[in-house]
């Protein structure tokens, strides 16, 4: 998303745009279109940045290896300041506006903060039961008559020591 901010008045300006995942070369496991919005903050100093997406992934769930789609959303802030900023500023997302600047891209920052928007851990529901460690089943569908419970001969010893 580039937005020209040198003919931007001072004051507050939205932006939003639609597109398709492909367009923007995201990757599995993002499908469907990606919602960015912006929300421009501009004064004689300064440009905020206020911006936030929503986008669909095609995820596997770690539980029981089935796929499902969930909606991943985030917010973030971006500073552009007219001074000059320090390595720690430019850490904080805050970036030195050059006087001769006409665009400020924002791709790059969406694509970022949409990759860390995915979970660490997938799992297709919070109840997800998985899958059954013996015969493989998928617990979620049905049930098998498997041992539920086993144990590892290393931790034998210490079992007995329990009881």
């Amino acid at each position: 998303m580039k937005i020209k901010v040198n003919s931007l008045s001072n004051g507050i300006h939205n932006f939003a745009l639609r597109k398709n995942v492909g367009e923007y070369d995201l990757e599995e496991p993002f499908v469907g279109e990606i919602d960015m919005a912006a929300r421009v903050d501009k004064s004689n100093g300064q440009i905020i940045f206020d911006c936030s997406f929503e986008v669909m992934a095609r995820l596997q769930c770690d539980r029981c290896l089935e796929y499902y789609d969930e909606k991943l959303t985030g917010e973030f802030r971006i500073i552009y300041m007219r001074d000059e900023v320090s390595e720690e500023d430019e850490k904080n997302d805050i970036y030195q506006l050059m006087p001769e600047t006409v665009y400020v891209d924002l791709t790059k920052d969406f694509f970022d903060y949409v990759k860390l928007a995915l979970p660490m851990k997938n799992l297709c529901s919070e109840d997800c039961k998985g899958l059954c460690p013996s015969c493989g089943a998928n617990l979620n569908y049905e049930t098998c008559s498997c041992e539920t419970e086993v144990v590892n001969p290393v931790w034998e010893p210490l079992l007995k020591l329990k009881k």
